[in-house]
């Protein structure tokens, strides 16, 4: 059967917004790919974690959800950044390589470590160059930190007692 058998005839319909809501609240997520990407201008290099939400602790249920984190290659406070999440996650990558893609290679030890993430969303208020963005044309940008659960009820899912 071919696509003209298919499809012959068929009128399109208008997709629903059934779009994800931002997530706010505390997750626990598994670290599920660890990629080197360029921006679609091409002009940056970085890398980006996918989190996968196993369990929502607290807040907005998320479960199945994923939050990306980025950290730009040109940028030794990110590339720090990146090695503190890995840490903070317990991963320690190793930093005695000889280049750049061995670094890479070694990333590939996080897929599958265990994360927490402290989620919230804001809407941009000024665009990348300082400018007053118009409310109407505000976006909302999903962040997402990773911490070291200190409280039992993190590590438990328990309900907070405050």
């Amino acid at each position: 059967m071919g696509i003209v058998d298919m499809i012959g005839g068929y009128k399109g319909v208008a997709n629903a917004d059934d779009s994800f809501d931002p997530l706010k609240g505390k997750y626990e997520c598994v670290i599920d790919k660890v990629e080197s990407k360029v921006s679609k201008d091409g002009s940056k290099e970085f890398f980006q974690l996918t989190l996968k939400v196993t369990k929502t602790i607290s807040g907005d249920k998320g479960d199945g959800r994923l939050f990306w984190k980025s950290y730009n290659k040109d940028s030794a406070d990110k590339m720090k950044e990146l090695l503190n999440d890995l840490y903070t996650a317990e991963v320690e990558i190793d930093t005695n390589v000889q280049s750049d893609e061995e670094f890479a290679s070694n990333l590939a030890s996080a897929v599958q470590a265990k994360c927490f993430v402290n989620a919230y969303w804001f809407k941009g208020e000024k665009d990348m160059k300082g400018n007053i963005v118009p409310e109407d044309q505000r976006k909302v940008v999903q962040m997402a930190k990773i911490y070291k659960p200190s409280l039992k009820a993190d590590k438990a899912n328990a309900d907070l007692p405050f």
